[in-house]
Order: structure tokens, then sequence, then C-alpha cells
């Protein structure tokens, strides 16, 4: 993963860079950021039946990475993720294209997962 940002308004740029584990590749991130964290939740481009996540209770570099246990996903989507200040909790809509996953069989379905951020920090 690498992160490019400018201390002067676009003037110059700098980079900030951290190996992914093996079996993950970053494809279309949805970033989330609470209370000074910051969350990943992303279709993963390496392998197109799961999801992966990412997490820095600091808001920045280094990140703890791993493949999400959501699914089981015939073909992942575009995924979402939110803070939901109510419950205090992490939500991640999860597209199932082919029907699977949790809940009734059929056509394509989003799921919605709810997690603590410490249980979703638990990605490493």
């Amino acid at each position: 993963m690498v992160a490019l940002y400018s201390p002067d308004f676009g003037q110059t740029w700098r980079t900030e860079s951290q190996s992914l584990p093996d079996g993950l590749r970053l494809s279309e991130v949805t970033p989330l950021q609470f209370k000074n964290k910051l969350a990943f939740f992303l279709r993963n481009g390496l392998k197109k039946t799961c999801y992966g996540q990412g997490y820095s209770g600091t808001g920045w570099f280094p990140f703890s990475f791993g493949i999400s246990n959501i699914g089981p996903v015939s073909l992942v989507d575009t995924p979402d993720i939110q803070y939901n200040p109510k419950t205090r909790r992490i939500e991640v809509a999860g597209p199932h294209r082919k029907g699977s996953g949790p809940g009734p069989e059929g056509g394509m379905k989003a799921n919605l997962y709810s997690m603590t951020p410490e249980l979703f920090a638990g990605v490493s």
C-alpha cells in the first residue's frame, strides 16, 4: 500500500508505504475515519471470492491488514463501511453477487455486518 500526501497543498508530494500480507491485493478500498482511527474494507483484487480489511489505531501507518471472514462469497462486489455512533460499531454492507453468505438463497443481496472496532482491528 502506498499513500501520497502533500504538506503544502499539492506543491510537493511525499509517500509512505507498507507491504501487504500474502493473498491480499487492495482493490476498491472504502476507508472510514473515526475517533482518530482509520479502517478499510475492500474487494480483494487477488482472490475475488473474499474481502479484505485493514485497521490503524493511530489513523496512519502502520496498518494491520488481513483477509476478512465475511462470507462465504462466490464473487465479491463493491462494499461500503460506516461507523454507527449510536451503537459505536463498525458496519459493513457486503454485497454477494450470486446470493451466497448468510440469509435467504437466491440472486444478488447485500448483508449488513456489525462489529466492534476492537474486533475489526483484530485482523492481524
